[in-house]
């Protein structure tokens, strides 16, 4: 059984929880995406962290291909969106609500903090605000195997609804990742979990980036 420890199961004071969009529309996933991470780690059962999950579909198609498998989502709104029915399902199993700027422990049975193979972030960083980008960063590291990978993507413009409140050039992020324990390089995987995110993988790509971390 798994458990979340956190004083905030809701961020209340998040822009997507106020005005969602996101959050009640994306589910996505890719076979394709999937099996590549796998195989990084010798397509063994490998333990999977997802955080701004939204709908949940990367979750649970790792659980069903047995790996151990969390998804993360701060904004309750999540209950009624696209991924309504992988909730209804696996809340509380493998879904959880929980606001991932404030500390937070994902336990075991034994009681021991879990430390995830592959930590994976998309399209959710450039929506934690500076000032928390640290407790999030730390709660990231206190999760992560000390070989485990940390993938993600970060857009880089303004969003329309006001929604992307970290707005850096990749130099900048590099150096709030190494400030708080962590190596920036270039993202390690030829596929990603959404379509929208493929322009992400062209070098000079304007609007956003994808990118590997791992613990210093």
């Amino acid at each position: 059984m798994t458990t979340i420890i956190t004083n905030k199961p809701i961020a209340v004071d998040s822009l997507d929880h106020k005005h969602p969009y996101g959050v009640i529309n994306d589910n996505n996933s890719a076979f394709q995406y999937i099996m590549e991470v796998k195989n990084y780690f010798k397509n063994n059962k490998i333990s999977v962290l997802d955080l701004g999950c939204a709908g949940g579909q990367i979750i649970v198609d790792h659980h069903n291909l047995d790996d151990f498998a969390v998804g993360l989502e701060g904004s309750s709104n999540v209950l009624n969106g696209a991924g309504k029915h992988n909730w209804e399902q696996y809340y509380n199993k493998n879904l959880f609500l929980c606001d991932i700027t404030e500390p937070f422990t994902c336990l075991q049975d034994s009681n021991e903090t879990i430390n995830f193979d592959y930590i994976q972030m998309w399209e959710v960083l450039e929506h934690i605000p500076e000032n928390k980008l640290s407790i999030l960063l730390k709660n990231i590291a206190n999760h992560l195997s000390n070989d485990g990978l940390f993938c993600g993507s970060i857009a880089t413009y303004v969003c329309p609804s006001g929604t992307h409140v970290s707005i850096f050039n990749k130099d900048k992020w590099k150096q709030i990742f190494k400030d708080n324990g962590f190596e920036m390089t270039e993202y390690i995987f030829k596929t990603l979990p959404r379509q929208d995110l493929l322009p992400h993988l062209t070098p000079n790509y304007r609007n956003g980036f994808v990118f590997t971390a791992r613990k210093i």
